[in-house]
């Protein structure tokens, strides 16, 4: 396969993205991990079925990561997109695009299933103030 030098920057970029750390949010961790040794979930709520053509599918939630080190999942927020009026979600889509890959893995799952693979949750504000670069 032939490598242009603009997939080896873009390559570059990610192998320097993936160094960037997390903090856990949780009082009694506050341990922090390279993105590159977390797993990224991206839970999913479904709509049932309504009227004639609405509802019947997947939306995508929030971004979480279970911490490593205490088992605690962090719910990856970002209120401030909410009090400008850009919309909850607005810098996770963003971040989840351009960081995606950096993490070890990348998961859609159910809100049922996230519940039950980690119990418990704090809000982690990292989105509010990380640098999307």
């Amino acid at each position: 396969m032939c490598h242009t030098a603009l997939d080896q920057l873009e390559l570059q970029l990610a192998i320097k993205r993936g160094k960037r750390f997390f903090s856990c949010a949780s009082g009694a961790c506050k341990r922090k991990t390279q993105i590159r040794n977390l797993d990224l979930i991206q839970t999913m709520w479904y709509t049932s079925p309504s009227g004639c053509m609405g509802g019947d599918h997947w939306n995508n939630g929030e971004l979480v990561f279970v911490c490593p080190h205490c088992g605690v999942r962090n719910r990856l927020l970002n209120f401030k997109d909410d009090k400008n009026g850009i919309g909850s979600n607005a810098k996770q889509k963003q971040f989840k695009r351009i960081y995606g890959d950096c993490f070890k893995t990348v998961s859609d799952i159910t809100d049922v299933e996230v519940n039950k693979m980690a119990p418990g949750f704090i809000n982690n504000m990292v989105l509010e103030t990380f640098q999307i670069w």
